[in-house]
């Protein structure tokens, strides 16, 4: 069971099966819709099964609210594990472990999709 975080109601489980875990979550009271892909990106499999839902979500009257999304991308490179003295400038932490473009860009065209 899962409590949605805007009117505490029980959400209801999508995709799921018995050997897997669910896809989204859906809200009856409210209509939050929240897609889950546990920190990995989705398979082709997931987003087809996502994309098939995306009009049963759809409000009445357009969305006319801002929606803020936090996405976690990896690192290019890790840090390294001892990070005591490990001191570089703004511009060589973005060269060497921020998230790569092609990523950035993988996120940009799912966002755009809908």
């Amino acid at each position: 069971m899962r409590a949605c975080p805007v009117c505490e109601s029980e959400m209801v489980a999508k995709f799921a099966s018995e050997c897997e875990p669910p896809v989204a979550w859906s809200c009856p009271e409210c209509g939050l819709f929240q897609l889950e892909s546990g920190g990995r990106p989705f398979t082709a499999e997931e987003h087809a099964a996502v994309l098939t839902i995306a009009p049963q979500v759809t409000a009445e009257k357009p969305a006319t609210g801002k929606v803020t999304v936090s996405v976690m991308l990896r690192r290019k490179d890790p840090l390294p594990t001892r990070l005591a003295n490990y001191r570089i400038s703004r511009a060589e932490y973005a060269r060497e472990h921020a998230a790569d473009r092609a990523d950035l860009k993988t996120i940009h065209k799912f966002a755009k999709a809908f």
